[in-house]
Order: C-alpha cells, then sequence, then structure tokens
C-alpha cells in the first residue's frame, strides 16, 4: 500500500529544488501558469495529468453555472490520493490550493507547495451538467 511522503508534500528533506531550464509564462499567471479551455467534468475527468517531477503552487477551478451543483476532485501524488472524495461546492472560482486570484486581484492561502517525483493529476467530476476552466501553476524540477 502506497503511503504519502510529507517531505514530499512539503519539498523538505534537505535538498534543494532546482527548476529545469525553459518554463513556461502565462501573463496572468507568471513562470508555469496554465489556464485551461471549458473541459466537460460530466463524468470523472483528468484535468490535471503531470508525470516527472513537479511542483505545484497553485489550483482553481472555475465553473460555467456555479449555482448548482457540487464537485468531487480527487488529487493523487506520486500513486497517492492526498484529497479525495473533497466536495468542492458551487463557488467561481473555487480556491483549490495556493494562492488565488479574486476580480484580477491576488489573495493567498496557507497552502505547501506538493512536489511530486513521478506523477501529479487531479481528477474533477461536477454533480450537474456543467463545464469548468482550471487554472494552475506547475514548475518542472530537476
Amino acid at each position: 500500500m502506497a503511503v504519502a511522503n510529507l517531505k514530499n508534500l512539503l519539498g523538505a528533506g534537505g535538498s534543494s529544488i532546482v527548476l529545469k531550464a525553459g518554463q513556461s509564462f502565462s501573463a496572468q499567471y507568471g513562470i508555469g501558469g496554465i489556464s485551461t479551455g471549458s473541459l466537460n467534468v460530466s463524468s470523472p475527468t483528468q484535468v490535471i495529468a503531470l508525470t516527472g517531477r513537479w511542483a505545484l503552487t497553485f489550483v482553481q477551478i472555475q465553473c460555467a453555472n456555479p449555482s448548482v451543483g457540487t464537485m468531487t476532485a480527487t488529487l493523487n501524488v506520486d500513486g497517492v490520493n492526498v484529497v479525495s472524495g473533497a466536495s468542492t461546492g458551487t463557488g467561481t472560482p473555487i480556491p483549490f490550493l495556493g494562492m488565488q486570484l479574486t476580480s484580477g486581484s491576488i489573495s493567498s492561502a496557507q497552502s505547501p507547495v506538493i512536489i511530486c517525483n513521478t506523477s501529479i493529476t487531479l481528477t474533477l467530476q461536477r454533480s450537474t451538467a456543467d463545464t469548468v476552466s482550471v487554472q494552475y501553476c506547475a514548475l518542472a524540477i530537476e
């Protein structure tokens, strides 16, 4: 049975993190910033699927129709579900991890940077017919 390694979640363990060269840049989200288009999540859908070594600093989810339904989320880091079955509510945007953008301004939450050695996936499913967009920052590391 896999066990979550807290030092991987917190990026600790006595070693430094070295970024890989050639990171992407998003004017709105900075280095490593990604914003997806509309994704249909009426069935379980992987909205983030990264392989290799990554540092995930923030994730937020925006629903096209936030007035009804709930969302189930599963965050898997290196084969371990660190968040599973969380009803993340119906607000828009839905803060999931780290800093959040609200009406163009940044507000921060106290969340650890999540570090993976092999993979990070985020799977979402809405209880009602809806599409979502996902904004996140993922930095490739050595």
